[in-house]
Parts: structure tokens; sequence; C-alpha cells
């Protein structure tokens, strides 16, 4: 046996020519060991399935040798396997990076034959026991190799991440099961990737593109997945049994066809063992993947839209008069909440797929209503379902030949029945005048009508399982190819928001994404007033999974896009309460997010407008997410904030519960200093809560309530310590002096605002003087004292003691 190694100070992998496998030894955080692992390769011919594997015995391995990347410099191995009999033979390129313990590897597939061949899947890793049988005592037969992520390893968990946009996102624990619809004719090609599983087996799960597998005891994992999906949808499998652990990824080959001189080639995979004690261990992960798509920093400094947008109050039922008194709300009070963009949803075009036509609610259409909105101020957006068609639509009567099929029938791409006959379809890309159409409609949106701002949903919808008129290319080489025919035709200016989409292949192409299912106006899932069936579905509309999967998402947040978390609902009508209300605005704040508001603006009564304007300006920061690897429903979220008032830190708690509860929050567990003493303020209820030996005691939060506390490091000097007038309880104030007898400072909001604000103050103050006017205050605890404000969007503050 013959061992070629590539080593750094932090890993060493073997690449074993007689075991065919390779290993990887983890040299600084536990000694993380995944020894015998294969890689693979099946295809078919003639319908008949053949394996590369055969052939790595008598493989090539070639001396080391130092590559550049965009990631670092590396040391580089190729392993070549010959011919088989099939004259198919594959190259996997191995790169070390010097100074980091990151593995990257790709795998080419060469077509040397005389005749087509079909790739089926490329297994980039496979290591363990992988459960194919009905039992666990079984998986021993199919043992490939092993996986130790720490020694004494004995709670090991899974982050998998969803297909798409709605798809549900979250850490496993052993004793789970992996979440899936159980009304698959529905949701199932609209959440799933057609080519990774969906496994039924307790401790049995799946991820698209990347995962994290770890032990949660030790805090030791390693992060494995893909940097991109230009080329194809990358699948994850895991087993988080303790006896029986196994990891598994491949590239999806989706039966793809290789014609004679031609090659096929994966994305670069991606392993890098991680520290779960660190505040964000797939930070990493998230910036290697931004840096690939050459989009790094691209987004730090980028402005969060923030806007009204027409579907949760009206839905499909739209029309010009319903937008043009929106919009005139949205002028008038400008001055109180300064939106942005007014986007037009769905329910203007005659039919999905007919998006150049308008509906007579629209006499005008579009582009009349675009420069009113421009008029006065505003950005026009305007929803499209660009890849989609509707069966009653005049594209799918005129032109069946752009239609996507199986193999001769169109594909189902989705069930919605506003849209015409229910079951929708969609474009071919692949047909060049499918595609010609896509870039004529979307150019002649942006350029003609004046749209700047386009949300395209149900973007899944191109890469189904499918048969494509070009049988050459990946569902994830389609989807880019049309997301890019979108961006040429829309032009660089255009802000591009994907809902609905596999993640992978957007990267780089749009400058937000919705990260989780639609919100709705009931906590959890419903249709038509019925609950029993889809209540525990994981991916349908519900305030519930839009909050869960905002939380479980957040590290994308500037590093790929702007995320979207959907809109937030104020009304009264809506079947929420105050509590899930203040959950929604508290996420949607702390995620540093789009904000856009749903409602019927010229009817939303004051004391709710009020909660959207408690949120702006955004805070647009990235929070973390303390126990997102420990819970499959984080509870956590900590956001370091910084303004003329010093340093700050907001941190939150969701009871997921359906019931109220009472607990105690330790600020170890948020990744603070529990020695530091602090003072703390409780957002929704305006109190000043002990903080005791590193601890907050939480008394009675209501079910699916959120505790929201501005914890302010004491000093024992003229503090300010919280308010009710931004979300931030400090970002508000944007000047601060303060000498020995005089505090001197200034509040700014958005709109001429009644509130509160605390100050932690030595002694009585003399006098308090806004604006020139006493202002008045009490003393609401041991030195703390509590100022009410008047209507004033710009206040001068003086405390004389």
């Amino acid at each position: 046996m013959t061992v070629y190694s590539l080593e750094n100070e932090f890993i060493r992998v073997d690449i074993e020519n007689q075991d065919q496998t390779i290993s990887l030894f983890e040299k600084q955080i536990s000694g993380i060991e995944i020894k015998n692992a294969y890689l693979d390769m099946k295809y078919s011919k003639n319908g008949k399935t053949y394996s590369g594997r055969r052939q790595w015995e008598n493989c090539t391995v070639s001396s080391i040798e130092p590559v550049e990347t965009v990631h670092g410099t590396g040391q580089r191995r190729f392993v070549t396997i010959p011919n088989d009999d099939n004259l198919v033979h594959t190259t996997v390129e191995f790169i070390l990076l010097d100074n980091a313990p990151k593995l990257l590897w790709k795998m080419k597939t060469h077509n040397n034959g005389d005749a087509p061949i079909y790739m089926e899947r490329m297994e980039m890793f496979r290591v363990g026991y992988m459960i194919v049988t009905s039992s666990v005592k079984d998986a021993r037969k199919t043992e490939t190799g092993s996986i130790q992520i720490h020694p004494d390893a004995s709670s090991l968990v899974f982050y998998s991440n969803g297909w798409q946009s709605w798809a549900f996102s979250g850490t496993y624990n052993y004793f789970e099961k992996y979440r899936q619809t159980k009304l698959d004719f529905v949701q199932g090609m609209m959440n799933y990737n057609p080519g990774t599983p969906k496994p039924k087996k307790t401790a049995s799960f799946a991820s698209d593109m990347y995962a994290l597998y770890g032990d949660i005891h030790h805090k030791k994992a390693v992060v494995l997945g893909f940097l991109s999906q230009k080329k194809h949808f990358g699948s994850l499998e895991a087993l988080t049994h303790s006896k029986y652990p196994a990891l598994r990824m491949w590239a999806n080959g989706d039966h793809t066809r290789i014609d004679p001189g031609q090659m096929m080639e994966t994305d670069w995979a991606y392993f890098m063992p991680v520290d779960l004690n660190t505040q964000e261990p797939l930070a990493e992960y998230y910036q290697d993947v931004a840096q690939e798509h050459g989009i790094a920093h691209k987004f730090e400094q980028t402005e969060v839209p923030q806007g009204w947008c027409s579907w949760y109050e009206h839905f499909e039922h739209i029309s010009e008069q319903i937008i043009l008194a929106n919009l005139e709300t949205a002028e008038n009070i400008k001055e109180a909440l300064p939106l942005d963009l007014i986007q037009i949803d769905d329910g203007y075009q005659t039919k999905v797929g007919d998006w150049l036509t308008t509906r007579e609610v629209f006499p005008n259409g579009i582009k009349p209503i675009a420069q009113e909105i421009k008029a006065k101020g505003f950005t026009p957006g305007l929803w499209m379902a660009p890849f989609s068609i509707s069966q009653s639509s005049q594209v799918f009567a005129q032109h069946p030949e752009w239609i996507l099929k199986y193999e001769k029938q169109p594909v189902r791409a989705g069930w919605l029945p506003q849209w015409g006959k229910g079951q929708s379809t969609a474009l071919d890309l692949t047909n060049p005048e499918a595609k010609a159409y896509l870039h004529h409609f979307i150019k002649t949106v942006v350029e003609d009508w004046g749209i700047d701002y386009l949300k395209l949903d149900f973007l899944y919808s191109a890469a189904v399982q499918c048969q494509y008129q070009d049988p050459t290319k990946t569902r994830a080489q389609v989807l880019r190819m049309g997301l890019e025919t979108i961006r040429e035709a829309a032009g660089p200016q255009t802000r591009i928001l994907g809902c609905g989409c596999p993640l992978g292949p957007a990267i780089g192409l749009v400058d937000a994404m919705r990260i989780g299912p639609d919100v709705e106006e009931t906590w959890l899932p419903q249709f038509k007033g019925i609950k029993f069936i889809v209540q525990n579905e994981p991916s349908m509309p519900s305030a519930r999974l839009a909050i869960r999967n905002t939380i479980e998402r957040t590290g994308m947040h500037r590093r790929w896009w702007i995320n979207d978390p959907d809109c937030l609902l104020l009304r009264p009508n809506a079947k929420l309460t105050m509590d899930e209300i203040q959950s929604l605005t508290t996420t949607i704040g702390m995620s540093g997010g789009s904000m856009l508001l749903s409602d019927d603006m010229p009817n939303l009564p004051e004391d709710r407008f009020r909660l959207a304007q408690i949120l702006m300006p955004i805070i647009g920061k990235r929070p973390l997410v303390p126990d997102q690897f420990e819970a499959l429903d984080p509870s956590q979220m900590r956001l370091d904030l910084e303004g003329p008032i010093g340093k700050w830190h907001l941190i939150s708690y969701l009871n997921w519960s359906n019931k109220p509860t009472s607990l105690t929050l330790k600020l170890r567990d948020y990744g603070l200093d529990p020695n530091l003493e602090y003072i703390a303020h409780e957002f929704w209820t305006g109190a000043q809560i002990p903080v005791q030996k590193g601890q907050i005691k939480v008394e009675h939060l209501a079910a699916h309530g959120t505790a929201l506390y501005a914890l302010y490091p004491k000093t024992n000097q003229a503090q300010y310590i919280g308010s009710n007038l931004h979300l931030s309880q400090g970002l508000e104030v944007t000047s601060w002096e303060s000498a020995t007898n005089m505090l001197s400072f200034t509040i700014e909001t958005i709109g001429t605002i009644t509130g509160t604000f605390d100050l932690w103050l030595s002694q009585t103050p003399t006098s308090a003087i806004a604006n020139g006017e006493q202002l008045n205050f009490k003393e609401i605890g041991e030195n703390i004292f509590r100022f009410t404000i008047n209507e004033q969007k710009k206040t001068k503050i003086q405390i004389h003691l």
C-alpha cells in the first residue's frame, strides 16, 4: 500500500491507492479522525450502471505542487483514475490550503468512448455506517471507514440546510427525525431537491449544499459542503447514531448526458474542522463561499430594503386604485416612517407566464404606476415568477415547445389554486426561444416600465425533476443560466430579490434572498382554516416557521446577500397575539434584514404603526445565535452594538412553547462574561431587570413571546440604560457629553414619537430640559430615572445634577 499525503500544521490528508480511500487527521482542535473515506462516481450506459471505484486501485497520484487559489496558497495533488472498459476516466484534484485547516477537492469525469454516458452522481466523500437496510444493527454491512469527531463522542448533531428559501433548516440531535412534508404531492417538488434523500429513520438526516456534523457535548465539529452550486446541486447525508456514525456527500448527476470527447466537472468540495465554542462556527465557510463567487465584502455596507408589499393584505386581489391609495399613504407618512420601496405583488398580470399583459383592474398597465411611484420619491418594485407558467396562460397554449417536461407531459412545478388551473408548470430554459422570452420580458419590465426592484418567486421551478431539451445540462446549471439571463436583462443597477429559490446557484446574482417560508397571519400553518392536517408541516406559510428559519440562516446576511425575513404583519385583525407580533418584530429587527410592511396602510392603527417605527432606522447588523447547534428551535439571539453612549448588548429569548414559562437566562450561554456587572432593560415591558451573578430571571414569558434585553456594562457614571424609542435601545442617541454636573445628549427618532428613556444617575437631577422645555421624569429604582419625551423628532436634552 502506498500513501500519498498533503499536510500542514492543522491537518494531514492521506490518499491510499490500494485501499482506494482518503483519510483526514486534525491536529489542533480535538484530534478529529476520518479514516478510509472513499470517493466514487456512478454513471450509466445503455441502461447499465457503472462505478468508477473499481479502477481506483490502478490510479496514479501526482507529486505535490504549489498552487494559488482565491482562498490563498496551497499544495496540490492530482489523482488520475485510468480508463475503464467504456473508456471513461476520472481525475480528482486535491488542494490543502497552507494557512488554514481547509481541504478543497473536485472531480472531473471524461468520456473518451464513442457513445454517450449519463452521470448519476459523483460521490465526493463517504465514511462510516450508512443505513441502507431496515435496521441499525444491519448498518455494519455498509461500513466504509470510520469517523471520529471526539474520542468520547456521544452527543452527535447535524445541522441541515434546506434546498431553497422556504425549506426547513436546523440542527438535529441523534434522537430526532428529519423534518419532511406529509403533503409530498404538493410540497415535495417545491421544497426538496430531487437528488437529496428524505430519511425516515431516527438519527438519519440530509442536507443541501453544506452541513455541520459535530459532538455538541465536546463542542467539536466538521463543516462539509460545496463552495458553489454553479455546476451541480450538492447533497449530504448523515447518521448521528453514537455506535454507527456516518457522513456522506455527493454532486447530483441528474442523469445528465456526457457526449464522447466531453467531460463533467464538480464544484469545489470543502472540508474544515471547527470549534463549536466559537461565536459563529459556520462563519468561515460563509466567507469562503462569498470569496469563491467574488462577492466578499460586497454587502457589508449595502442599504437594506424597507418598504411596503401588497401581498399579505390583498393577495392577488389588487388593483391600480389599491396600489395608488397605499402609495399616497406612504407619501403622507414619509416623515414618520421613511419607506423606500413600493412593491406590487401577484395579481397584476393576466396569467402567470403572460407577464407583459395586465388585468382590467390595471387599465393603464404598470408603467404609469411605476412612474408615479418614482415621482413621489419611492422605488417601484414588481413581483414575478419568471420561470413559472400557468397552464391557462397564452404562453402555454401558443408555445408548448417552451414547456419543461418529464418525458412527454409538462412538469408539475407547484400547486396554487389562484393560478388558473392550479397546477403550474415551467419554462425549459435550455430552449433558446424560451430563454430569449425570459430575457425579453425582464428587459421590458426594467427598461420600459421603469421597475427598479424585482421580487422573483418560485425560482425552484426551473430545476424540478425533469428532462431538459438539452440533456447535457444539470439542473443547477440550468437554474444558474436562468438567473444569469435575468441579471443580464435587468442590469447591475436593478435590485433583485430571490424567493422560493435554491440557494447555491443564486449566490452572486441576487441582491437579497428570502431565507424562510412565507409569513402568515397565523402562528402555525393552516390551509383555508384547516389546521390539523398541516400544522406540523415544516415549510408552509406561518409566522412560527418564518421566524425560526430567519434565525437559522442569519449567518448568510451581508455575506451572500441581504437576508429577507419576509413581511412584518401588524394589523389587528390578524390571528396573531400581540406577543407573537412582538416576536415577529423582534426577530425581523434583530436579523438585520429587509423590513417590509404588508398591511393596508391607510387603515393601520397608530399603536401598530408604532411597531414599524421602532425598527427604523434598520439596525442592519448580523446577529449571533448562541444556541443554534444545541436546539432544533433556537431561542437566543445576540447583537453587539456601539454608539455615542458606548458599547452594549442586545439579547433575546423566544418562548416556542404553547404555554407561558418562567426561566433564568445565563449570560454565559450568550457568550458574555458573567463576572461583569450589567444594567438590564427589557424592551417590551419597560422593566429594569436585576442582573445577579450573571443571570436574569424571566418571569411569566407568554407563549410564543420574546423577552428582549439591552445589557449595559455598569460604569458608576451617568449612563443611558434603555428606552422604548428604538428596538436597539441606544442607537437613537446621536450625541453624548457627560460632565461633572451636567449631561448633554441628543435623541433622534423616526417621526415624532412620544416615549421614554432611562438614565442611571449618581443623584437626583435638579432639572431636565428638552429642546428648551422642562422634561418630566420620575425615579423608578435606585439611581434609575425615567424621562418622557413628547412628539419630538430631534430632542436635545440637558440634565443638571
